[in-house]
């Protein structure tokens, strides 16, 4: 499914998300560049086979999605 908002509806949707969300936020790139960077350094060489997400806590609640779209 293919969405496109104009501006003032992608406004509305970054802070319906934001609301929702544990960190009440949208992640940035600065967020996934920082945890790229500390899995790429020494403080982190004993860590393997993890997986990490870096969603604000996104996946602490359910799909916000359904109710926007309704």
């Amino acid at each position: 499914m293919n969405v496109y908002f104009n501006e003032e509806q992608e406004k509305q949707f970054v802070d319906f998300l934001s609301s929702r969300y544990p960190m009440r936020r949208i992640g940035t790139m600065d967020d996934m560049t920082d945890c790229f960077l500390f899995l790429s350094s020494k403080k982190a060489s004993f860590i393997t086979g993890s997986n990490i997400a870096v969603d604000g806590g996104a996946l602490l609640v359910s799909s916000p999605f359904d109710e926007f779209f309704k």
